[in-house]
């Protein structure tokens, strides 16, 4: 199979220092992105593919999109047992002068709950712009990582692998490069690119240790707008995302325009208009 796909880019730089104009406006923005990366499925986005800016976070080199995202942690934005503990978008931000205050913290929850109950109120408009919207693009690649970009480094411990190189990877590597692999919107086909132009389907044997992730790749983005989907990924992100800005020990009290929040330093409670959250603090 032939295919012939181009395109261009931005190039960003990150300020040379990150003095906060108003702070409460890059809190904000962190959490309506954590919300709008959540539910587009845009993932693999560790720290590297994040740039910090005093209003706002800006996403780069995004390839992984439209994969059926339960919570935040799928994105990569906040720490997941994939990856390492500071690289994510959370572990920088805790790093700024004073840290993750209580007023930091309640400014991206705000942000994070009014992105999620905007697109709440506008699914079904939203559902129908992507389904015009991508008509066309049936056959734009959409980049599947089959594991972290770090094992294929020769240096990589061979039993450490979570599973061994597929004739896919292997081949790729023999010729100098680092293994691509993709698939199409409503597809969940895996290909790659057995020589410039030319791609080939991975047989789905290979792909027996990845199943899961295949699955939930590829996804048509009108079904990431239902409701239903929408109101589970709501609950489940924003107590995912209060538990790992709030660690045990601590003691946090807030009560906002969109949510109230209660944290005894052990049990996590949050309270918004139609709902009411529990679960226990952890370590960090």
């Amino acid at each position: 199979m032939s295919f012939d796909f181009s395109g261009s880019c931005e190039y960003l730089s990150p300020p040379p220092t990150l003095e906060l104009g108003s702070e409460s406006l890059l809190f904000e923005n962190v959490g309506r992105l954590l919300c709008f990366a959540t539910l587009f499925g845009i993932i693999d986005l560790h720290v590297e593919n994040v740039l910090i800016y005093p209003t706002h976070a800006q996403l780069i080199d995004i390839e992984c999109l439209f994969f059926s995202s339960e919570t935040p942690l799928d994105t990569l934005l906040i720490h997941n047992r994939a990856t390492a503990p500071d690289r994510n978008l959370i572990y920088a931000l805790r790093q700024l002068d004073d840290g993750l205050t209580a007023k930091r913290i309640e400014a991206i929850l705000n942000g994070l709950v009014g992105e999620f109950q905007y697109f709440l109120e506008h699914a079904k408009t939203i559902s129908s712009i992507l389904e015009i919207s991508i008509s066309g693009a049936q056959k734009v690649p959409i980049r599947v990582l089959l594991r972290s970009t770090m094992q294929y480094n020769s240096e990589f411990p061979a039993e450490n692998l979570l599973f061994p190189m597929i004739d896919a990877e292997k081949s790729q590597l023999a010729r100098g490069d680092v293994p691509y692999f993709f698939g199409f919107l409503g597809d969940h086909e895996v290909y790659f690119y057995e020589k410039p132009g030319l791609y080939q389907k991975v047989p789905n044997r290979d792909l027996f240790p990845v199943n899961e992730k295949i699955s939930r790749s590829f996804t048509s983005p009108q079904l990431l707008f239902t409701s239903e989907r929408l109101i589970r990924v709501f609950k489940q992100s924003l107590m995912i995302v209060a538990s790992k800005l709030i660690s045990a020990g601590e003691s946090v009290d807030i009560s906002s325009q969109h949510f109230k929040l209660h944290s005894d330093g052990k049990i996590l409670q949050i309270q918004c208009a139609s709902f009411a959250l529990q679960s226990f603090l952890t370590p960090r």
